[in-house]
């Protein structure tokens, strides 16, 4: 799984998480024309490249078009999205960060989400950023996102509503949830732009999760910084998949053995991830067992109607919990014995496990007339002396891939 650290060096801005993730590879020109195509006309997206002491990176180079109006009500700007030639994610997430900063703006003032405008946010410069920084981070395939602690900055702003303090308003109720710090510049070093799309992608944490580091990027803003470099850096790498999964329970004490068993294999066919049987010690010291699954969220009712149709059980316990996986391939290995497939398990791009198909070497023992300990001692002798220990740093196993002894 890619994950995307924001390292807020000097705050956050739309124009400048844009700019580091073209910094860390991303490709402008795919980009502008897939924003150019939403807008039905060409909206330049040029970047140059400059340097800030020992920091190098990319600034987004300003256009007059980009102050130019584009929509003030949430409808107008629903119905670009919508008609725009973006994937179906990229879509939802746009609208979704628009729809964030509508109801933010409703909220202050007090009016409905559909009676909300927006004054400098309605320019063309608010969809560059929003709209351009989900298409970057779809094309880097980018799974998962984190952010450091944020600068807001301090002093005031001047805008349409006149004089407000820094953060400003929409910005700091942007930031909510968030790990924020005043930070050294007296000036605004992050923005709405910044603020919801750092708080709508990014868990916010105090420093970068263990990852293996691919890519780094660093994009720059236009104001100069005083105290820190008014810079924003992103981080690029792979880190082990995550994600949330329901356990469900039941224990009976009047399931048969059978029973139990056509119920395992009913809880996988409904969609099951896991399934494991325990025995236990129940009421009036009865024995019973206790039959466990884990399942994705959109599977649990299904799993829910396996458990009372397939066995007597009158109720169930279920409980969201965290799962975490390790990166794995599969590769084909060469033995004595045979060709014998190696399921490789990675942790931070590190090979920590290689096991061999079980059945296949229990085939190989059969037709090579020795015990099956016998085979499963020697194809793992030969596996770790194999070619196979180059792997041991390299994750980049492309499909089945082979080597002869």
């Amino acid at each position: 799984m890619r994950h995307l650290h924001i390292d807020p060096l000097g705050g956050v801005a739309g124009d400048m998480l844009l700019s580091a993730l073209v910094d860390a590879g991303a490709s402008p020109e795919s980009v502008a024309a897939r924003l150019s195509a939403a807008l039905g006309r060409e909206l330049p997206l040029r970047f140059e490249t400059v340097g800030e002491g020992v920091l190098s990176g990319k600034r987004l180079v300003a256009d007059p078009l980009y102050d130019e109006p584009l929509a003030e009500t949430l409808s107008e700007i629903e119905a670009i999205i919508t008609r725009a030639p973006f994937s179906d994610d990229a879509k939802e997430k746009i609208l979704g960060l628009y729809r964030r900063i509508y109801e933010v703006e409703a909220s202050i003032h007090g009016v409905a989400v559909e009676r909300a405008h927006l004054h400098e946010l309605a320019a063309l410069d608010t969809f560059l950023d929003l709209a351009g920084a989900v298409l970057v981070m779809e094309d880097l395939g980018i799974a998962s996102w984190s952010c450091g602690p944020i600068p807001t900055g301090s002093g005031t702003v001047t805008c349409r509503h006149g004089v407000l303090p820094v953060p400003a308003p929409a910005t700091a109720r942007l930031l909510e949830g968030m790990i924020v710090f005043t930070g050294p510049e007296t000036a605004e070093a992050t923005t709405p732009t910044g603020a919801v799309l750092a708080s709508f992608f990014a868990k916010s944490i105090s420093q970068a999760p263990p990852m293996v580091l691919e890519e780094i990027g660093i994009g720059f803003g236009r104001r100069k910084g005083v105290h820190a470099p008014n810079a924003l850096r992103v981080l690029l790498g792979g880190k082990p998949e995550s994600e949330s999964v329901y356990e469900v329970k039941a224990t009976m004490d009047d399931i048969t053995g059978q029973l139990a068993a056509h119920l395992m294999g009913k809880l996988f066919e409904a969609g099951s991830l896991d399934v494991t049987i325990q025995t236990v010690v129940m009421k009036k010291n009865r024995p019973g067992i206790v039959v466990e699954a884990l399942c994705p969220a959109e599977k649990l009712d299904a799993l829910a109607a396996a458990f009372f149709r397939e066995s007597p059980t009158i109720g169930l316990r279920y409980q969201s919990v965290g799962r975490m996986t390790l990166e794995r391939k599969i590769v084909e290995v060469e033995t004595s014995l045979g060709k014998v497939p190696v399921k490789c398990s990675y942790y931070l791009g590190k090979l920590v496990q290689s096991t061999p198909e079980f059945d296949v070497v229990r085939k190989l023992a059969e037709a090579a007339g020795i015990s099956l300990k016998k085979a499963l001692g020697k194809v793992n002798s030969e596996i770790q002396s194999s070619e196979l220990r180059f792997l041991r740093s390299e994750m980049n196993v492309e499909g089945s891939r082979k080597w002869n002894k």
